[in-house]
């Protein structure tokens, strides 16, 4: 199953090493849990968001966190549904405003999007859950029922 990590940083704690660092060093904690893509989420010193990811192992990725960044959700993938190869199909998985990582199988995602008619920008199995979320706010338990 793949990989999850994150961090959250307080304000004012020069004396700890740069998000960048932090993020390099988790990706590579995390990279057995999941070898066929890398990828997260953050923040930076601004407030704006950003997020990359690619079908490699986290010791190749490359991107660029910034080293202020006060937050980031991390992912290493093990590909379930939906070849790493097309790069939708890697976490996060980003969607209406929502970026969302997942460990596990979503068996009945399929079943879930044709109930609510979400159109799927992907083959993942995770994708049904940033859609919920994003472009289906409110009573999500309530939807989620079957």
């Amino acid at each position: 199953m793949c990989g999850i990590a994150g961090f959250s940083r307080s304000e004012g704690k020069s004396s700890l090493p740069s998000s960048l660092d932090v993020a390099h060093a988790l990706w590579l904690s995390i990279e057995s849990r999941g070898r066929d893509a890398t990828g997260g989420a953050w923040v930076d010193r601004d407030g704006n968001f950003w997020y990359a990811k690619e079908p490699t192992l986290a010791r190749n990725f490359t991107t660029e966190i910034d080293p202020d960044s006060p937050m980031a959700i991390l992912h290493t993938r093990a590909a379930t549904t939906g070849s790493p190869k097309d790069n939708r199909n890697n976490h996060p998985i980003v969607r209406s405003g929502v970026a969302l990582t997942h460990n596990g199988v979503v068996r009945n995602h399929r079943k879930v999007m044709d109930k609510y008619q979400i159109e799927a920008e992907a083959e993942v199995d995770s994708e049904v859950f940033a859609a919920m979320i994003g472009e289906r706010p409110g009573k999500i338990y309530d939807r989620l029922r079957l």
